[in-house]
């Protein structure tokens, strides 16, 4: 009779698993944890250490806290259970509820470790945190593993979660429950101020690459004018020279000679004007940013 009747339950836990019924907010809840020695699903024992289920079952509530939490972030599911007597194990396993008489094993966090109280708290991701939850730990002493299984009563969920470290808070459920279209706006406004800061930066790149372009253009000029400057110099040196060699006659001669001196520093002067007018182009172009 006892066999049939845990057979009945296994298959209402399995019909529970493939159409959950349960329904929880965003956030972070306290909930009882409820141990059993027994397997959910074939209502054996599986730990293979003592047939006396109520010594089996002490076992396990003496290692197992009554408090545990359940979290919702969106679509996912997190549970964390807190174990005692930890400084007599090692080698802790969670195994959650996979069909019937199944379980994957999962992969956990350590939340936090009290020394005072000998506990750790693990946290890990479930599919249904109010489905059996099967447990395993290596116990010096009794030099051996032992294995049970663990439930979430969901009749007990309370907002109060104790001294638990909560990762579903405030914060991280109002940037979930966001609505999609202010996330997208402002995904876009981040976008374009990055678009329009790049622009920017390319604009400042280029207005560089005329303003070096320009200076190297005005040194090139000056050379010029250099040359041309000292070309100048040197054929009207030598018209002087060859001036000064033959005195002039009468005031018409020397007349002639300072109008051919003008006109031999005309060159000269014009070639200053232009790398003065480079310059004051580039100091313009500089002053200006570019415009």
């Amino acid at each position: 009779m006892k066999k049939i009747f845990m057979l009945v339950l296994a298959l209402v836990a399995c019909l529970s698993m493939a159409v959950p019924t349960f329904a929880m907010d965003n956030g972070a809840f306290y909930a009882y944890v409820i141990t059993d020695y027994y397997n959910p699903d074939t209502g054996n024992i599986d730990d293979g250490g003592t047939a006396n289920a109520a010594l089996g079952e002490g076992m396990c509530r003496s290692a197992t806290d009554t408090r545990g939490l359940v979290e919702k972030i969106g679509d996912e599911y997190f549970v964390t259970i807190r174990l005692l007597l930890q400084s007599n194990t090692k080698e802790v396993s969670f195994y959650t509820h996979a069909g019937y008489d199944q379980y994957q094993p999962v992969n956990y966090t350590i939340m936090t470790e009290n020394a005072m109280e000998d506990s750790v708290d693990y946290r890990f991701q479930v599919a249904d945190p109010f489905a059996p939850i099967k447990a395993t730990m290596y116990v010096t002493p009794m030099g051996r593993d032992v294995l049970w299984y663990i439930y979430l009563d969901e009749s007990t969920l309370s907002s109060d979660t104790g001294d638990f470290v909560v990762t579903a808070t405030a914060d991280v459920i109002a940037n979930l429950e966001q609505p999609e279209g202010i996330i997208a706006e402002e995904v876009f406004e981040e976008t374009t101020e990055e678009v329009v800061v790049e622009e920017e930066t390319m604009e400042a790149a280029e207005e560089e690459v005329e303003v070096e372009e320009i200076a190297e253009e005005t040194v090139e000029v000056v050379e010029e004018a250099t040359e041309t400057v000292e070309i100048v110099e040197e054929e009207t040196t030598e018209v002087v020279e060859e001036e000064n060699t033959e005195e002039p006659t009468d005031v018409a001669e020397v007349e002639e000679v300072q109008e051919t001196e003008e006109k031999s520093a005309l060159p000269m002067v014009v070639g200053i004007v232009v790398a003065l007018a480079a310059l004051m182009l580039v100091v313009k172009k500089k002053l200006g940013g570019g415009k």
